[in-house]
């Protein structure tokens, strides 16, 4: 049977844990943080529609497309965020970074018909044409009781990917120091349980080799692992006890049947001489070193 260290099965089990516990506490962190910048971006994108909403609705309305192009150029570069004015069948009219002529029916698009369907549409995707993670917030422009297009704003995601690169590279560096001082605390609580052990089974060794003298310090911090201790001595003493008895018996008895003039010969079922005296093996001419073990002749 390959048996482990108490070591390792205190140690690897904590450290396990610990680890496990800094990784998700690292995703969670991440993911919230990303959901809060994310939302908050499209807060700030659906208030900037709204606010420009009342600008571009009588051009739409009058079907002033050119005008609508000249004001979603000017929005943009002075927001820094993208404008695009869609009309009901997906046709861009408007657009700040791109001819509204090549772009493609955006009627498919989710945050488009979601503003269709008189609601704020939002979605996060990448965006072909400019090359990179955008959020896109829309809603729906009315005119005489009916929707005649849909404003929508964009951003980019890519400085907030950045920013939360950065942090979660904070927040791993962090985890990690922590994991390695968990690690080194874990080891060292668990060196300081597993070495009074060692100590023991060394000292229960040497009590089985019949060496009952030594004793182990009862002076440990763990009330288990002293209360072990003194059990461990306790039944030494009482064992050394106990040998000491029988041996000054045996002693008594060998005494007893050495100065016997009468001969004596104990013998077990099998009539084996288990004992015998010096009497008996002078009747007999034995040795009593060589009779004892032996049938008695």
């Amino acid at each position: 049977m390959n048996r482990k260290s108490l070591l390792w099965h205190i140690f690897l089990p904590f450290l396990t844990v610990s680890v496990l516990s800094l990784v998700l506490i690292t995703a969670y962190t991440s993911r919230s943080l990303r959901d809060f910048f994310y939302d908050q971006t499209g807060r700030d994108l659906e208030d900037r529609a709204r606010l420009l909403l009342t600008e571009i609705e009588p051009d739409l309305v009058q079907g002033h497309h050119e005008n609508l192009q000249r004001f979603c150029r000017r929005m943009g570069e002075a927001a820094g965020q993208r404008v695009t004015v869609v009309l009901p069948d997906g046709t861009v009219v408007a657009d700040s970074e791109e001819s509204p002529d090549r772009m493609d029916n955006h009627a498919q698009r989710p945050e488009i018909a979601e503003a269709l369907q008189g609601g704020v549409g939002r979605s996060v995707r990448y965006s072909a044409t400019l090359g990179h993670q955008r959020m896109y917030v829309a809603i729906p422009v009315t005119g005489g009781g009916q929707h005649v297009g849909v404003l929508r704003t964009s951003h980019s995601l890519a400085s907030i990917d950045r920013a939360l690169s950065v942090v979660q590279q904070r927040i791993a560096l962090g985890g990690l120091l922590l994991a390695v001082g968990a690690a080194a605390i874990s080891f060292g609580l668990a060196r300081r349980i597993s070495i009074p052990l060692r100590e023991m089974k060394a000292v229960a060794e040497s009590f089985a080799q019949g060496q009952l003298g030594t004793r182990l310090n009862t002076d440990a911090d763990s009330e288990e692992i002293g209360a072990l201790a003194d059990a461990l001595n306790a039944m030494a003493q009482q064992l050394d006890d106990r040998i000491r008895t029988i041996e000054n018996q045996r002693n008594e008895q060998e005494a007893v049947l050495s100065s016997m003039v009468e001969s004596v010969v104990a013998i077990d079922r099998d009539e084996v001489i288990i004992g015998i005296n010096q009497a008996s093996c002078d009747l007999l001419g034995l040795r009593a070193d060589d009779a004892t073990g032996k049938l008695l002749p």
